[in-house]
Order: C-alpha cells, then structure tokens, then sequence
C-alpha cells in the first residue's frame, strides 16, 4: 500500500495474547510506529504502558494531525486509544473516524499496528480489509485453533498478507506446524513459547522485548520484524511531532 503499512492483530479467541503482542511488535519495530488501541469499549493498551491517555479519539479532529508528543509512549510509538477511565463510562470512536485515524497515522508514521477485539466488530470488519498483513493470533488449543479456521473463512482481504501467530506454546505441541499451515493456508510466522515472564513483566508495565530480549519468546518478534522491515535504511524520519 503507498505510503505506509498497516498491520492488524486480531484473533477470535480472547486472552491469547493480541494486546500484548503488539505492544511488543511496535517497540521492536525500532520505527516511528502508530500503536492503535481498537479492542473498544475496553481499551487496555494504555493500562499495559502504564500510561494515562491525555488525547484520544473524544480529542482528535481529522483536519489536524494525529500524531501528538502527548501519546508518545515509547521513543517510537505514538499510541491512539479511546478513552477508558474507571469511573467513566467507556466511549468508543465512529467506525468512519477509526478508520481515518488509521490512514492519518499510517501517513504520517509509515506503519500502523492495530490491536482488535476478538468480536466480530464492524471496526474488526473494517480494519481488515485496510490492512497490509493480518496477525491472527492464536494458542495451541484445540477451540482456539477452531475459532481461528472459522476467523479465516470470515477475513474479506484477498491482498493481506495473514500470518499465524501460535503464542503460549509448549515444547510439544499435538502436531506439526506444517500440519497448522496446510490446514490454514497461512504461514506460521512467529512460534511463542509458553513463559510466565511475559505476564509478570506486564504486570510490572514492562515489555519482553525491552527487558529480556535474549528470550526465545523476544527473539521470535525481532526475528519476524527482521524478516518484514528487513532494510533499515528506508526507515522513514518522523515529521515535527504536533503538540497538544
């Protein structure tokens, strides 16, 4: 797609892991990275930066730019989440303004990671057929594995790129990857082992990739975004970032 990419992290099942794997994936990008919080009414991706939002989608006006110092989470990533306060009631965005925030963000970072839900939301509808490449996250459970075969057949994006991304995996798994990816038609492209350091670092707001990143489960990101972002030499210069 001219002008950028646009990865969406989606998966039918909740709780494998597709918050926290694009959290990771942003950071180890090592570009300027738009970070999308969709998994609406709940957004949770500020809660894993330990990061209060001061600019949202309540905030943002289309004629003006999107990216804000305000939500620059990371030295790279400039986040985009609703808003999500505990004693508020949860907003979410117009598809329509979900949608342009994505290519106002895709323009002026060159690259979108977009974290859904795990319902069949119309943003989830949308957001797939924009994006690039499509990371269907899923464990290795049988009913995981199941949901994610149905989550195929619905995908409306013959262009995308879907990858499988096989998280929470143990050291023996009940059959091959290739197996997993005749049935799918997909590539595996990222095998994630099962640790308890990704939850409890979460739960400290830190990330894999920042803190134990000679961990086989760090490796595998960095890996996979060597293999897609292969030439850092056309990484693109971040225009003055707007203030609030």
């Amino acid at each position: 797609m001219a002008g950028g990419e646009v990865w969406a992290v989606v998966g039918p099942k909740g709780g494998v892991g597709k918050t926290t794997i694009a959290a990771n994936l942003a950071v180890a990008l090592n570009r300027p990275v738009g970070l999308v919080d969709l998994d609406v009414p709940f957004a949770n991706m500020a809660s894993l930066f330990r990061y209060k939002p001061t600019f949202t989608w309540e905030d943002w006006d289309p004629e003006d730019s999107i990216v804000r110092r305000s939500n620059r989470i990371r030295e790279n990533v400039y986040l985009m989440s609703a808003q999500n306060e505990p004693n508020m009631k949860p907003k979410s965005p117009l598809v329509e303004k979900a949608i342009d925030g994505i290519e106002a963000m895709r323009r002026e970072c060159g690259f979108v990671i977009v974290d859904n839900g795990s319902w069949l939301s119309d943003y989830l509808e949308e957001v797939c057929r924009l994006a690039n490449r499509i990371l269907l996250v899923t464990t290795p459970d049988q009913m995981s594995i199941i949901n994610s075969l149905n989550f195929l057949k619905w995908i409306d994006n013959q262009e995308a790129q879907v990858d499988i991304v096989l998280n929470r995996s143990s050291r023996k798994l009940p059959y091959k990857v290739s197996e997993l990816e005749e049935v799918t038609g997909c590539p595996v492209s990222m095998v994630l082992p099962e640790t308890p350091k990704v939850t409890r670092l979460s739960w400290q707001g830190k990330l894999m990739v920042e803190v134990k990143k000679r961990h086989a489960w760090s490796k595998e990101i960095y890996q996979f975004v060597r293999d897609q972002v292969p030439n850092k030499k056309h990484v693109r210069e971040m225009s003055p970032v707007a203030t609030v």
